[in-house]
């Protein structure tokens, strides 16, 4: 007992660079949090669930109206964000810095399982640069900033992933138990989960082969991941069983239609293509999709099996999430983009060679012997800067984009226990009183009677498709409403506050 102290004091020296990292990953991930990634219906939509749990113990949408079963109870899967926003809420109060600094937090356990899964299988400096890329991924960068569950899924695939390598390694079915239950709460983080399961079911048959059905790993790994997501399960059957599941399949009913409309193949490659073009900084992120790419296909015909594993794991999601996932989105990247970085990092080790000394790197880095080191470094400073760039932009870009005060200027004018209608973005500044959004299509107006209402935000006047939601508002806006302010807002538009009479 003596020694634990030397021991923990010798363990954070062995890996102080990569909690050199990681403390520069909270700088990066808290930097202007407020202001950027700018707020818009994805963070509002998932946070209030969470808050009617820490409020009222059920989870529900209360802004919506008749929408698809949501205004009644959340069915989809996509749970775990809330009963771990819940307790924030309950702790810190409810906004969208509160919940972005718990993103900011699972974020920096993904850097830890990141560094685990790199350092076990391949290199220590393997795993610092996986980590590095990890933090600096512009996707990334927005993903750990953002209220959405792709942080919570990704997090949870990469300790998985993490313990299904050893279970293979050692051939140790306990390993594939805390693999297959994380797989089955990942499943009940976010429907794309599924890909990764299928994914790590192909690399039990490719192992196992006849005997993957008898192998006890196997058997483990499917048994532990039922017990994983049997809690969602019994919830779908507390809550729905009653209706004969039918707001379950309503909810989930968006997602199938999608896949059976004509022309989804086009219309969704050109939806991603658009979403590319808006986060990524198209076409400066060219470099990046080509050395990740070759990266992916090195690793492919790679000696190491944890590298062919993590890129068949790559691979089985980019192709899957094009067949089979009906709503298009760059975000979802989020799942495998910290494999990718493993990847880039493992092949860039490997061209460095064996440890030198920096100053004896670039003394003989332009020499003939040394090209591999030359395409390694170069590779490293190309992703480097072209990541952190990404991320410079991004947060100058929205430097004046402050939700704060956009929201203070609107509750200036709007009284805290008046009935308000506008846009999803907004409802965290007006949580605590009655509040509908777009997403009721003005349907409920006549017994909703909205005292105030909030027009010319980007989102809803900035959008064809909510053209007669915007004409509807417009028309009671003539026949009942009064300007009451006007306040323009970087990133949120101009927007009109009126006060409707009925």
């Amino acid at each position: 007992m003596a020694d634990s102290p030397r021991s923990i004091k010798l363990v954070l020296l062995h890996h102080r660079y990569f909690l050199l990292l990681l403390a520069l990953y909270f700088v990066l991930a808290t930097l202007m949090l407020e202001k950027y990634p700018r707020v818009w219906v994805d963070e509002p939509w998932e946070s209030i669930t969470a808050y009617t749990l820490e409020t009222e113990g059920k989870m529900y949408n209360p802004v919506l109206e008749n929408y698809t079963g949501f205004d009644k109870v959340l069915l989809q899967p996509r749970l775990v964000l809330s009963f771990v926003l819940a307790p924030a809420f309950a702790l810190f109060g409810v906004g969208h810095v509160e919940g972005r600094l718990v993103s900011v937090a699972v974020g920096a356990l993904l850097m830890l399982s990141v560094y685990l899964l790199a350092a076990r299988f391949f290199s220590r400096r393997t795993a610092l640069i996986a980590v590095w890329f990890t933090i600096i991924e512009t996707m990334m960068f927005i993903s750990y900033r953002t209220i959405r569950p792709e942080i919570y899924l990704v997090t949870l695939e990469c300790y998985s992933l993490f313990f299904f390598s050893i279970g293979l390694r050692n051939d140790s079915a306990r390993y594939f138990f805390w693999s297959g239950l994380l797989s089955g709460i990942a499943l009940w983080t976010h429907p794309n989960a599924l890909l990764h399961v299928l994914a790590l079911s192909f690399l039990l048959l490719i192992t196992y082969r006849t005997r993957v059905f008898t192998s006890h790993c196997s058997w483990t790994y499917f048994a532990a991941a039922f017990v994983g997501v049997l809690p969602y399960l019994l919830y779908v059957v507390a809550n729905d069983a009653q209706n004969s599941f039918s707001t379950f399949f309503l909810q989930l009913d968006n997602r199938t239609n999608a896949l059976a409309q004509q022309n989804w193949f086009i219309a969704s490659f050109t939806g991603e293509w658009k979403r590319i073009v808006e986060y990524a900084q198209f076409p400066y992120r060219v470099p990046i999709v080509f050395i990740l790419a070759f990266a992916w296909l090195f690793s492919m015909y790679s000696k190491k099996r944890e590298a062919r594993n993590v890129a068949i794991v790559v691979g089985i999601h980019a192709i899957l999430s094009f067949l089979i996932i009906s709503n298009k989105t760059v975000l979802y990247s989020t799942s495998i983009l910290p494999l990718l970085c493993i990847l880039a990092a493992v092949g860039i080790d490997e061209l460095l060679g064996e440890s030198r000394s920096m100053a004896a790197r670039l003394k003989n880095i332009f020499r003939l012997p040394c090209w591999r080191e030359s395409i390694a470094v170069g590779l490293f400073v190309v992703l480097s800067l072209n990541q952190s760039a990404g991320d410079v932009s991004l947060l100058w870009r929205n430097r004046n984009c402050s939700y704060t005060e956009t929201v203070r200027r609107l509750q200036s004018v709007i009284p805290a226990d008046a009935r308000v209608w506008g846009s999803l973005t907004f409802w965290f500044g007006f949580h605590q009183q009655p509040y509908r959004s777009q997403y009721t299509y003005l349907r409920e107006v006549e017994s909703f009677k909205p005292e105030y209402m909030i027009t010319g935000d980007p989102e809803v006047w900035g959008k064809d498709f909510w053209l007669p939601v915007r004409d509807k508002a417009n028309k009671i806006i003539n026949e009942r409403g009064t300007l009451l302010a006007e306040i323009p807002a970087d990133c949120y538009g101009t927007l009109r506050v009126y006060r409707l009479r009925w």
